[in-house]
Protein backbone atom coordinates (compact mmCIF):
# COMPACT_ATOMS: atom_id res chain seq x y z
CA UNK A 1 0.00 0.00 0.00
CA UNK A 2 1.18 3.74 -0.10
CA UNK A 3 2.63 4.99 2.91
CA UNK A 4 3.92 8.45 2.08
CA UNK A 5 4.38 10.92 -0.42
CA UNK A 6 5.92 13.86 -1.32
CA UNK A 7 5.61 15.88 -4.70
CA UNK A 8 7.18 19.09 -5.48
CA UNK A 9 6.86 21.10 -8.20
CA UNK A 10 4.47 18.72 -9.31
CA UNK A 11 1.21 20.54 -11.77
CA UNK A 12 -0.98 22.47 -9.77
CA UNK A 13 1.87 21.82 -6.12
CA UNK A 14 4.03 23.73 -4.78
CA UNK A 15 5.15 21.20 -2.47
CA UNK A 16 2.55 18.52 -1.01
CA UNK A 17 3.42 16.12 1.89
CA UNK A 18 1.35 13.29 2.96
CA UNK A 19 2.83 10.89 5.44
CA UNK A 20 -0.40 9.37 7.32
CA UNK A 21 -2.37 7.40 4.40
CA UNK A 22 -5.13 5.54 5.45
CA UNK A 23 -6.69 2.37 4.25
CA UNK A 24 -9.35 4.13 2.69
CA UNK A 25 -8.05 8.01 1.64
CA UNK A 26 -10.96 10.65 0.43
CA UNK A 27 -8.85 13.53 -1.73
CA UNK A 28 -10.93 16.75 -1.57
CA UNK A 29 -10.45 20.18 -3.51
CA UNK A 30 -11.85 22.48 -6.13
CA UNK A 31 -11.65 22.09 -9.80
CA UNK A 32 -8.23 22.11 -10.59
CA UNK A 33 -6.30 21.80 -7.45
CA UNK A 34 -4.73 18.48 -8.98
CA UNK A 35 -7.07 15.45 -7.19
CA UNK A 36 -6.99 13.52 -10.48
CA UNK A 37 -3.07 14.44 -11.00
CA UNK A 38 -2.30 13.14 -7.62
CA UNK A 39 -3.98 9.67 -8.11
CA UNK A 40 -2.87 9.18 -11.37
CA UNK A 41 1.10 10.21 -10.19
CA UNK A 42 0.36 7.49 -7.67
CA UNK A 43 -0.96 5.46 -9.97
CA UNK A 44 1.85 5.57 -12.56
CA UNK A 45 4.09 4.39 -10.07
CA UNK A 46 2.47 1.73 -8.83
CA UNK A 47 2.01 0.21 -12.26
CA UNK A 48 5.66 0.40 -13.02
CA UNK A 49 6.73 -1.13 -9.50
CA UNK A 50 4.30 -4.15 -10.53
CA UNK A 51 5.48 -4.61 -14.10
CA UNK A 52 9.19 -4.49 -11.99
CA UNK A 53 7.83 -7.14 -9.64
CA UNK A 54 6.37 -9.02 -12.75
CA UNK A 55 9.41 -9.41 -14.52
CA UNK A 56 11.87 -10.76 -12.18
CA UNK A 57 12.27 -10.88 -8.40
CA UNK A 58 14.99 -7.92 -8.76
CA UNK A 59 15.07 -4.92 -11.33
CA UNK A 60 18.05 -2.65 -11.37
CA UNK A 61 16.96 0.67 -10.10
CA UNK A 62 17.63 2.35 -13.71
CA UNK A 63 15.42 0.17 -15.23
CA UNK A 64 12.53 0.58 -12.84
CA UNK A 65 13.23 4.36 -12.75
CA UNK A 66 12.49 4.48 -16.21
CA UNK A 67 9.53 2.48 -16.14
CA UNK A 68 8.13 5.32 -14.44
CA UNK A 69 9.48 7.56 -16.53
CA UNK A 70 7.19 5.89 -19.75
CA UNK A 71 4.59 5.38 -17.33
CA UNK A 72 3.90 9.08 -16.44
CA UNK A 73 3.55 10.19 -20.40
CA UNK A 74 1.20 7.47 -21.39
CA UNK A 75 -0.72 8.21 -18.31
CA UNK A 76 -0.81 11.65 -18.92
CA UNK A 77 -0.57 11.65 -22.70
CA UNK A 78 2.23 13.55 -22.56
CA UNK A 79 3.26 15.02 -26.31
CA UNK A 80 6.47 13.11 -27.15
CA UNK A 81 7.04 11.55 -23.32
CA UNK A 82 7.99 15.36 -22.26
CA UNK A 83 8.17 15.40 -18.46
CA UNK A 84 8.77 19.54 -18.27
CA UNK A 85 5.13 19.14 -19.22
CA UNK A 86 3.90 17.96 -15.40
CA UNK A 87 5.94 20.94 -13.63
CA UNK A 88 3.97 23.78 -11.98
CA UNK A 89 3.90 26.60 -14.68
CA UNK A 90 3.69 29.24 -11.88
CA UNK A 91 6.48 28.62 -10.69
CA UNK A 92 10.24 29.04 -12.86
CA UNK A 93 11.70 25.69 -12.83
CA UNK A 94 12.66 23.04 -15.24
CA UNK A 95 11.95 20.01 -13.17
CA UNK A 96 9.32 18.41 -10.35
CA UNK A 97 9.94 16.16 -7.42
CA UNK A 98 8.31 13.04 -6.39
CA UNK A 99 9.31 11.24 -3.56
CA UNK A 100 7.09 8.06 -2.51
CA UNK A 101 7.03 4.96 -0.02
CA UNK A 102 5.25 2.16 -0.75
CA UNK A 103 4.83 -1.62 1.52
CA UNK A 104 3.39 -4.93 0.84
CA UNK A 105 1.03 -7.11 2.88
CA UNK A 106 2.75 -10.01 1.79
CA UNK A 107 6.18 -8.65 2.46
CA UNK A 108 7.95 -7.00 5.13
CA UNK A 109 9.75 -4.70 2.88
CA UNK A 110 9.46 -1.17 1.77
CA UNK A 111 10.21 0.98 -1.19
CA UNK A 112 11.17 4.62 -0.90
CA UNK A 113 12.63 6.47 -3.83
CA UNK A 114 13.14 10.07 -4.49
CA UNK A 115 13.07 10.84 -7.95
CA UNK A 116 13.50 14.58 -9.72
CA UNK A 117 11.84 14.74 -13.46
CA UNK A 118 13.42 16.77 -16.00
CA UNK A 119 12.62 18.14 -18.82
CA UNK A 120 12.72 14.71 -21.34
CA UNK A 121 14.62 12.49 -18.88
CA UNK A 122 14.75 11.15 -14.78
CA UNK A 123 16.78 10.99 -12.17
CA UNK A 124 17.09 9.67 -8.36
CA UNK A 125 18.75 10.83 -5.57
CA UNK A 126 18.04 7.66 -2.89
CA UNK A 127 21.55 6.13 -2.62
CA UNK A 128 20.57 2.98 -0.61
CA UNK A 129 18.27 1.63 -3.40
CA UNK A 130 20.34 -0.28 -6.44
CA UNK A 131 17.35 -2.66 -7.28
CA UNK A 132 14.13 -2.48 -6.99
CA UNK A 133 12.43 -5.21 -4.97
CA UNK A 134 9.84 -7.48 -5.93
CA UNK A 135 6.91 -5.70 -4.79
CA UNK A 136 3.16 -6.53 -6.96
CA UNK A 137 0.58 -4.00 -6.25
CA UNK A 138 -2.87 -5.05 -8.50
CA UNK A 139 -3.40 -1.13 -8.73
CA UNK A 140 -6.49 -0.11 -11.08
CA UNK A 141 -7.70 3.17 -11.44
CA UNK A 142 -11.63 4.03 -12.84
CA UNK A 143 -11.81 7.12 -14.10
CA UNK A 144 -15.16 9.05 -14.13
CA UNK A 145 -15.57 8.49 -17.89
CA UNK A 146 -17.39 5.52 -18.73
CA UNK A 147 -15.74 3.11 -21.28
CA UNK A 148 -18.19 0.10 -20.85
CA UNK A 149 -20.05 0.04 -24.23
CA UNK A 150 -16.60 1.21 -25.66
CA UNK A 151 -13.89 -0.41 -24.95
CA UNK A 152 -12.78 -1.50 -28.71
CA UNK A 153 -12.86 2.16 -29.56
CA UNK A 154 -10.39 2.77 -26.25
CA UNK A 155 -8.08 0.03 -27.48
CA UNK A 156 -8.32 1.31 -30.86
CA UNK A 157 -7.04 4.43 -30.26
CA UNK A 158 -3.91 3.33 -29.43
CA UNK A 159 -3.08 0.27 -31.13
CA UNK A 160 -4.39 1.01 -34.77
CA UNK A 161 -5.56 4.72 -35.20
CA UNK A 162 -2.17 6.00 -32.94
CA UNK A 163 -4.36 9.10 -31.93
CA UNK A 164 -5.00 10.58 -28.51
CA UNK A 165 -7.92 10.84 -26.54
CA UNK A 166 -7.26 7.57 -24.04
CA UNK A 167 -4.36 7.67 -21.30
CA UNK A 168 -3.57 4.49 -19.77
CA UNK A 169 -6.02 4.91 -16.88
CA UNK A 170 -8.11 4.10 -19.62
CA UNK A 171 -6.33 1.62 -21.24
CA UNK A 172 -5.20 -0.16 -18.75
CA UNK A 173 -8.95 -0.50 -17.54
CA UNK A 174 -10.09 -1.65 -21.15
CA UNK A 175 -7.08 -4.38 -21.10
CA UNK A 176 -8.56 -5.90 -17.41
CA UNK A 177 -12.39 -5.80 -18.55
CA UNK A 178 -11.29 -8.09 -22.09
CA UNK A 179 -9.66 -10.23 -19.47
CA UNK A 180 -11.98 -13.45 -19.02
CA UNK A 181 -13.50 -13.95 -15.18
CA UNK A 182 -11.78 -15.63 -12.56
CA UNK A 183 -13.18 -19.57 -11.67
CA UNK A 184 -13.50 -18.95 -7.95
CA UNK A 185 -13.14 -15.49 -5.83
CA UNK A 186 -11.64 -15.60 -1.94
CA UNK A 187 -15.18 -15.42 0.13
CA UNK A 188 -14.82 -12.00 1.20
CA UNK A 189 -14.70 -11.15 -2.47
CA UNK A 190 -17.35 -12.77 -3.22
CA UNK A 191 -19.65 -10.77 -0.81
CA UNK A 192 -18.52 -7.79 -1.81
CA UNK A 193 -19.47 -8.80 -5.34
CA UNK A 194 -23.03 -9.84 -4.43
CA UNK A 195 -23.62 -6.42 -2.44
CA UNK A 196 -22.64 -4.82 -5.84
CA UNK A 197 -25.02 -6.38 -8.09
CA UNK A 198 -27.80 -6.14 -5.63
CA UNK A 199 -27.32 -2.16 -6.29
CA UNK A 200 -28.58 -2.59 -9.89
CA UNK A 201 -30.91 -5.80 -9.12
CA UNK A 202 -28.74 -7.67 -11.54
CA UNK A 203 -25.57 -7.85 -13.34
CA UNK A 204 -23.33 -6.83 -15.91
CA UNK A 205 -21.38 -9.61 -17.83
CA UNK A 206 -19.18 -10.27 -20.71
CA UNK A 207 -21.70 -11.76 -23.27
CA UNK A 208 -18.80 -12.69 -26.81
CA UNK A 209 -16.65 -9.36 -27.29
CA UNK A 210 -19.53 -7.04 -25.79
CA UNK A 211 -20.83 -6.86 -22.56
CA UNK A 212 -24.57 -7.22 -21.73
CA UNK A 213 -26.73 -6.08 -18.61
CA UNK A 214 -28.55 -9.28 -17.08
CA UNK A 215 -31.80 -8.32 -14.99
CA UNK A 216 -33.44 -11.90 -14.50
CA UNK A 217 -34.09 -13.48 -17.72
CA UNK A 218 -33.55 -10.45 -19.26
CA UNK A 219 -30.70 -9.40 -21.45
CA UNK A 220 -30.09 -5.41 -22.36
CA UNK A 221 -27.16 -4.04 -24.78
CA UNK A 222 -24.63 -2.53 -22.22
CA UNK A 223 -25.03 0.71 -24.76
CA UNK A 224 -28.85 0.53 -23.79
CA UNK A 225 -27.80 0.80 -19.89
CA UNK A 226 -27.83 3.78 -17.68
CA UNK A 227 -24.14 5.72 -17.13
CA UNK A 228 -24.87 4.23 -13.03
CA UNK A 229 -25.36 0.61 -14.41
CA UNK A 230 -22.39 0.61 -16.18
CA UNK A 231 -20.06 2.32 -13.12
CA UNK A 232 -21.24 -0.76 -10.92
CA UNK A 233 -20.55 -2.70 -13.39
CA UNK A 234 -17.34 -2.06 -13.87
CA UNK A 235 -16.46 -2.29 -10.58
CA UNK A 236 -17.89 -5.82 -10.33
CA UNK A 237 -15.71 -6.97 -13.19
CA UNK A 238 -12.81 -5.81 -11.92
CA UNK A 239 -13.57 -8.16 -9.20
CA UNK A 240 -14.71 -10.90 -11.16
CA UNK A 241 -11.32 -10.75 -12.83
CA UNK A 242 -9.57 -10.67 -9.19
CA UNK A 243 -7.89 -7.50 -10.79
CA UNK A 244 -9.14 -6.11 -7.36
CA UNK A 245 -7.94 -8.54 -4.71
CA UNK A 246 -6.50 -8.06 -1.01
CA UNK A 247 -3.72 -7.00 -2.33
CA UNK A 248 -5.12 -3.99 -4.68
CA UNK A 249 -4.77 -0.36 -3.99
CA UNK A 250 -7.84 1.13 -6.52
CA UNK A 251 -7.99 4.56 -7.34
CA UNK A 252 -12.01 5.78 -7.89
CA UNK A 253 -12.10 9.24 -9.88
CA UNK A 254 -15.39 10.89 -9.02
CA UNK A 255 -17.65 7.85 -8.12
CA UNK A 256 -21.07 10.06 -7.62
CA UNK A 257 -20.96 10.51 -10.96
CA UNK A 258 -24.35 9.45 -12.93
CA UNK A 259 -25.40 7.64 -9.71
CA UNK A 260 -28.92 8.41 -7.61
CA UNK A 261 -27.73 9.47 -3.80
CA UNK A 262 -28.98 6.21 -2.82
CA UNK A 263 -26.57 4.41 -4.92
CA UNK A 264 -23.34 6.50 -4.38
CA UNK A 265 -24.23 5.15 -0.42
CA UNK A 266 -24.74 1.47 -1.03
CA UNK A 267 -21.18 2.07 -3.50
CA UNK A 268 -19.69 3.38 -0.48
CA UNK A 269 -20.42 0.37 1.92
CA UNK A 270 -19.10 -2.14 -0.75
CA UNK A 271 -15.80 0.25 -1.16
CA UNK A 272 -15.51 -0.05 2.94
CA UNK A 273 -15.80 -3.65 2.62
CA UNK A 274 -13.27 -4.05 -0.30
CA UNK A 275 -10.87 -1.86 2.47
CA UNK A 276 -12.08 -4.35 5.33
CA UNK A 277 -10.85 -7.00 2.93
CA UNK A 278 -7.01 -5.68 2.30
CA UNK A 279 -8.15 -3.19 -0.45
CA UNK A 280 -6.24 0.48 -0.06
CA UNK A 281 -9.21 2.70 -1.77
CA UNK A 282 -8.54 6.44 -3.16
CA UNK A 283 -11.37 8.56 -3.75
CA UNK A 284 -11.75 11.72 -5.41
CA UNK A 285 -14.62 13.73 -5.34
CA UNK A 286 -16.86 16.50 -5.05
CA UNK A 287 -19.79 15.15 -3.57
CA UNK A 288 -21.01 16.00 0.07
CA UNK A 289 -22.74 12.35 0.37
CA UNK A 290 -19.28 10.81 -0.03
CA UNK A 291 -17.79 12.95 2.48
CA UNK A 292 -20.32 12.24 4.62
CA UNK A 293 -20.46 8.79 4.68
CA UNK A 294 -16.87 8.46 5.10
CA UNK A 295 -17.11 10.47 7.85
CA UNK A 296 -19.64 7.99 9.64
CA UNK A 297 -17.90 4.94 8.41
CA UNK A 298 -14.43 6.48 10.19
CA UNK A 299 -16.42 7.00 13.48
CA UNK A 300 -17.91 3.27 13.59
CA UNK A 301 -16.86 0.21 15.92
CA UNK A 302 -13.69 -1.61 14.23
CA UNK A 303 -13.39 0.52 11.43
CA UNK A 304 -10.63 0.82 8.76
CA UNK A 305 -8.42 3.94 9.36
CA UNK A 306 -10.14 6.82 6.51
CA UNK A 307 -7.82 9.82 5.82
CA UNK A 308 -9.31 12.65 4.16
CA UNK A 309 -6.73 15.16 2.31
CA UNK A 310 -7.96 17.87 1.47
CA UNK A 311 -6.53 20.74 -1.40
CA UNK A 312 -6.86 23.89 -1.25
CA UNK A 313 -5.57 27.30 -3.31
CA UNK A 314 -4.05 30.08 -1.26
CA UNK A 315 -3.64 33.73 -2.69
CA UNK A 316 -1.23 32.92 -5.44
CA UNK A 317 -3.10 30.64 -7.08
CA UNK A 318 -0.79 27.75 -5.16
CA UNK A 319 -2.13 24.83 -4.10
CA UNK A 320 -1.53 23.53 -0.41
CA UNK A 321 -2.72 20.42 1.32
CA UNK A 322 -4.05 19.16 4.90
CA UNK A 323 -4.53 15.75 5.96
CA UNK A 324 -7.03 14.50 8.88
CA UNK A 325 -7.71 11.68 10.44
CA UNK A 326 -11.77 11.18 10.22
CA UNK A 327 -12.08 9.45 12.86
CA UNK A 328 -11.19 12.04 15.22
CA UNK A 329 -11.75 15.30 13.21
CA UNK A 330 -14.42 16.83 10.49
CA UNK A 331 -12.26 18.78 7.66
CA UNK A 332 -12.62 21.79 6.89
CA UNK A 333 -13.15 21.88 2.99
CA UNK A 334 -15.18 24.12 0.03
CA UNK A 335 -17.95 20.96 -0.01
CA UNK A 336 -19.36 21.39 2.83
CA UNK A 337 -18.98 25.46 3.10
CA UNK A 338 -20.92 25.21 -0.17
CA UNK A 339 -23.57 23.45 2.19
CA UNK A 340 -23.44 25.78 4.44
CA UNK A 341 -24.16 28.38 1.86
CA UNK A 342 -27.24 26.55 0.91
CA UNK A 343 -28.28 26.44 4.68
CA UNK A 344 -27.98 30.08 5.11
CA UNK A 345 -30.00 30.84 2.14
CA UNK A 346 -32.58 28.54 3.17
CA UNK A 347 -32.54 30.52 6.85
CA UNK A 348 -33.15 34.00 5.51
CA UNK A 349 -36.37 32.89 3.55
CA UNK A 350 -38.14 32.38 6.78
Amino acid sequence: MVKELKLKNFMGLTELEITDFGRVNLILGANDTGKSGIMKFLYAVLKSVDECGRIADKIDVVVGVTRIDRKLSTVFELMNGNLRDLRNKKIKTDSFEGKFKLSNAIGDFALSLELIFFDASIGWTENTLSEFPKIQFDSVYIPPRDILDMLGLVKGTRDYWKVPGFGDTYQDLATYLLLPPATELEPRMEAVLKSIECIISGKVEQKGSEYIYKKGEIEIPIRLASEGVRKIGVLANLIKRRVINENSVLFFDEPENSLHPKALLLLLQALNELAKAGVQVFIASHSVFVLKQLDIFARQANAEKIMCHVLSKDANELVTCKSYNLENEFPENSIWEAFDDLTVQEFKLD
